[in-house]
């Protein structure tokens, strides 16, 4: 069970598009199928598809697995297509697992692969003029845009900035634009006929009063170090992030020193990327850090944090081979220690809490369960965690577990308008865990409850049913 943020909430939306026909999930009177080409889509559709052959929790794994071994490999292209080193693509490894994966942002994950591919390909493009690097250009940044937009703007920004730059003839710049016109069209469909019916994460009525929300330049600095590979509380991912950067500067002092004259199409490339290094830099640190019209996304500027790490990594001439190999050793070891450290963690979070999925196991589908947090301090933002699994909050969503497993209707969905849209729009429930009364309802028929839960066992519309480690599961008594 891994303790990615917003996880259960995307999976729960997946069941309800997946299992909507099936009766037995008891979905269809809560939701409607809502499949329109915006961004995210692809992300759903991925998980959707896979779910044919594997139960949710898996299908979503191999979604995660494709995201961990794409990143470096789009990384290692980009740097071949730059007349770079591929090996340079080791460096990344560290940034794999970034807030982002923390918070659970796969499809924004999964965009940034896809918008590196399509750089890489625009580089080769400019280059060679062949149409399958026009096509893979083309491929590549309209699939970024069904995945997240924000990744789809920056790399589009960096792409119609780096073609004048690069000296691209008029012709082949006008036909590398014009394969970026699927995404446009659809960003103009999204606004003009989409925007107006689909819902929004939260009330209408609490939305701020500003479009953005600015940090001052001490606060921003901290938050691209943290978004860069800061998942674990403690130094570890700390130390693994300041040895990457002393081996990125030991590249670029290495290219320095046995500097030569290169040739145009390395020239060419390396104008390419610093563009690119730009567009990322100006994102990290001049954008909102969330932006709340005319689209809403939490964390805008510092999520692009990792991506302007990946242009630094690509950017320096050198050969990593022979002796200059021994530089990532270090870094290699410190990494590998973060990974023992995550998985240690994950080990012990899984054992904790899979207790949740394992009593969802044994209920019937298309219930209605609520999953509820006693005895403790809660987690009342999503910023500070209370959990030595992370960084980040872990629990926040997990009222999402049981649609994901079962059907039926979540108390924490997000109601985004995709790929399924409710009936009716729930009010959110207040997020203590100690404000649901069974006194005052609404009624479920099961409850899942973390901890010590007095309210419930001396109350008569409940039964205790079973308990596994800090989770107990009761059944409402329909009598009562």
């Amino acid at each position: 069970m891994l303790p990615l943020f917003d996880t259960p909430s995307h999976l729960a939306l997946v069941r309800a598009w997946h299992s909507h026909s099936d009766p037995a999930y008891a979905l269809m009177q809560h939701y409607s199928v809502s499949v329109e080409p915006v961004p995210y889509l692809f992300y759903y559709g991925f998980v959707h598809l896979l779910m044919y052959v594997a139960p949710i929790e898996i299908a979503h794994k191999l979604v995660l697995s494709v995201y961990l071994v794409a990143f470096p490999l789009s990384v290692a292209f980009l740097a071949r297509s730059a007349s770079r080193s591929p090996w340079l693509a080791l460096l990344v490894f560290p940034l794999a697992y970034n807030r982002s994966w923390g918070y659970g942002f796969i499809a924004y994950l999964l965009g940034i692969v896809c918008g590196i591919v399509a750089f890489a390909f625009l580089i080769r493009y400019t280059r060679s003029g062949l149409r399958r690097d026009l096509l893979g250009f083309g491929l590549a940044i309209t699939t970024t845009y069904f995945f997240h937009i924000l990744p789809w703007a920056v790399f589009g920004l960096a792409s119609a900035l780096a073609l004048p730059v690069a000296r691209t003839p008029w012709k082949r710049s006008a036909l590398a634009m014009g394969s970026t016109l699927p995404g446009v069209g659809a960003l103009v469909w999204n606004a003009i006929f989409s925007a107006e019916g689909r819902s929004k994460f939260f009330d209408e009525s609490q939305t701020p009063s500003t479009p953005g929300d600015w940090h001052d330049w001490r606060t921003r600095f901290a938050e691209f170090v943290q978004w860069c590979n800061d998942i674990v509380q403690g130094p570890m991912d700390t130390i693994v992030f300041a040895m990457l950067g002393v081996t990125v500067l030991v590249f670029f002092a290495l290219a320095w020193r046995y500097r030569s004259p290169q040739p145009s199409e390395t020239r060419v490339a390396t104008r390419m990327l610093v563009v690119l290094l730009v567009c990322t830099a100006a994102a990290c640190f001049l954008l909102p850090f969330s932006l709340y019209d005319p689209v809403l996304i939490w964390a805008l500027a510092p999520r692009l944090a990792p991506l302007f790490v990946v242009a630094l990594v690509v950017l320096p001439v050198v050969e990593v081979c022979g002796v200059r190999a021994v530089f990532m050793v270090p870094l290699a070891i410190a990494n590998l220690l973060l990974l023992i450290q995550v998985s240690s963690l994950y080990r012990d979070f899984s054992r904790r809490n899979v207790s949740v999925l394992r009593m969802c196991d044994t209920l019937p589908r298309g219930k209605t369960v609520l999953v509820l947090m006693r005895g403790r301090t809660v987690e009342t933002d999503i910023v500070t965690p209370l959990d030595p699994v992370a960084s980040l909050p872990a629990y926040r969503h997990f009222r999402s577990w049981p649609m994901a497993l079962l059907g039926g209707h979540s108390d924490r969905p997000f109601y985004q308008g995709i790929p399924v849209r409710p009936h009716v729009k729930y009010p959110s429930r207040d997020d203590n865990p100690n404000a649901y009364s069974l006194a005052l309802g609404p009624y479920y028929d099961y409850y899942i409850v973390r901890g010590l839960a007095p309210d419930f066992d001396s109350s008569s519309v409940v039964t205790r049913i079973t308990t596994r480690g800090q989770w107990s599961l009761y059944a409402h008594n329909v009598k009562n």
